[in-house]
């Protein structure tokens, strides 16, 4: 049959009458399978740029496991809020109801309360408690453990002679992680590291080292506690080391504590402290100010005329200010993450500091606290006299006044001692007292 012509008009139309689909003209088909091509194209192209996003989200998070899970850090100039509103509800609702309980439990009830084996394994599936883990990044030479860097999730942070043995002992002996101790450094280091104050030139890796066996085994998911007292008055390196290496939200479960003394009695403890390490032949630079130069102690009455003129002269570093170093702490950090707790009650009612500390850490402890200062030292001084008074009274009276009224003025978690038990009695150095 010849092209062209009538020829080629009757080839077409014996394709149309041969054809399966008489209805679809040849062009019609042509059409759809161009679009069926298209089709294919694109599904193609979109298979082909899932299994890209997967192998580039895949070697992300093998070159850095924590840049999915935590990819926001709270910047240091940010402001306490930023992280501080899901706490704050978070914390209301569950300390009204510890408040609730703290105040029917008695002696007998207390018994009854639930096993630290139970609640441990409740909490192992918890985030509230995790230990604060560190965006890995941050570091170029920090020993890895299970993927994990974590910092101590408590923080005891004063005052000095004010209980802090006591009762960083008894959360130890109940499963709380404690520091490594380096070398042949003093045992002491388990309780307190002294990074914020006398360590903190040699960086978070140092700091983090202490705490890397808190992911193992018992501790893993669990509490870990620095108990320096000396940190009162160092809120703002606390801040800056958490909140550039620790996500918002982690941030938010750090638990800080704080036992607080009457200042002059917390002096006279503390300067009996410093003379029995002097007696003993320590000579480290905080212990020297008790000392004459030509190697005789110095008395409480002169101890207390130096320590007016240094406060005087430098009262950011005055320990016994509490009001001026709870301020800080509480602008940077959310208010019901830290629990003040009275010395005097740790003395008389230490069943109910237990409780206290329980709830705000939402563990249940069996265990009692036990005396940690039975061995008393002839050269300790017992008596506070009338000229020591005299210099020390006037030096801290307006600032407790300023501590009620601050504590009062920003409540805490429920369970706090409320009101706060004023100072007014000069605790005298006895054999019961705890340190």
């Amino acid at each position: 049959m010849e092209r062209g012509g009538k020829g080629h008009g009757d080839f077409k139309k014996v394709i149309r009458q041969r054809s399966l689909f008489p209805i679809i003209s040849t062009n019609h088909v042509m059409v759809v399978i161009r679009r069926r091509r298209c089709m294919f194209a694109m599904v193609a192209i979109a298979v082909a740029l899932t299994v890209v996003s997967f192998f580039v989200g895949l070697f992300v998070t093998i070159k850095d496991p924590f840049f999915s899970r935590y990819h926001f850090s709270l910047s240091s100039d940010a402001p306490a809020e930023v992280h501080g509103s899901d706490v704050k509800a978070r914390h209301r609702s569950t300390n009204r109801q510890a408040q609730g309980e703290l105040r029917t439990t008695t002696g007998t009830e207390k018994s009854n309360k639930t096993k630290w084996s139970d609640l441990y394994a409740k909490s192992n599936n918890s985030s509230h408690h995790n230990s604060v883990m560190i965006n890995k990044t941050f570091f170029d030479n920090t020993t890895k453990l299970n993927n994990e860097l974590v910092l101590p999730n408590i923080l005891l942070i004063g005052a000095q002679k004010a209980g802090t043995t006591t009762v960083a002992s008894w959360l130890h002996r109940n499963g709380v992680c404690a520091a490594k101790v380096f070398g042949d450094e003093p045992s002491f280091y388990k309780k307190e590291t002294h990074f914020f104050d006398e360590f903190y030139d040699k960086g978070i890796e140092y700091y983090v080292k202490r705490f890397e066996h808190c992911t193992e085994g018992v501790y893993h998911k669990g509490f870990s506690l620095d108990a320096t007292p000396n940190y009162l008055n160092l809120a703002r390196r606390v801040y800056d080391t958490y909140s550039k290496n620790v996500p918002a939200n982690i941030m938010g479960s750090l638990k800080l504590m704080v036992i607080l003394r009457e200042p002059i009695s917390r002096e006279l403890s503390w300067y009996n402290h410093k003379v029995d390490f002097f007696r003993r032949g320590i000579t480290a630079g905080y212990i020297m100010n008790v000392s004459h130069k030509n190697g005789t102690v110095k008395s409480f009455d002169e101890y207390a005329e130096m320590l007016k003129e240094r406060v005087l002269n430098s009262p950011h570093n005055a320990f016994g200010f509490y009001v001026d170093h709870l301020r800080t702490w509480v602008k940077l950090f959310d208010r019901q993450q830290l629990l003040i707790l009275s010395y005097d009650e740790l003395l008389q009612e230490p069943s109910r500091v237990q409780m206290r500390i329980e709830r705000f850490l939402g563990m249940s402890i069996k265990d009692e606290f036990s005396n940690a200062n039975k061995i008393e030292s002839k050269h300790k001084v017992k008596e506070i006299s009338p000229h020591a008074r005299k210099v020390l009274e006037p030096l801290f009276r307006e600032k407790n006044e300023e501590l009620y009224d601050f504590i009062r003025d920003h409540p805490g978690p429920p369970l706090e001692q409320t009101p706060f038990p004023r100072f007014d009695n000069v605790v005298v150095q006895s054999n019961h007292s705890r340190h």
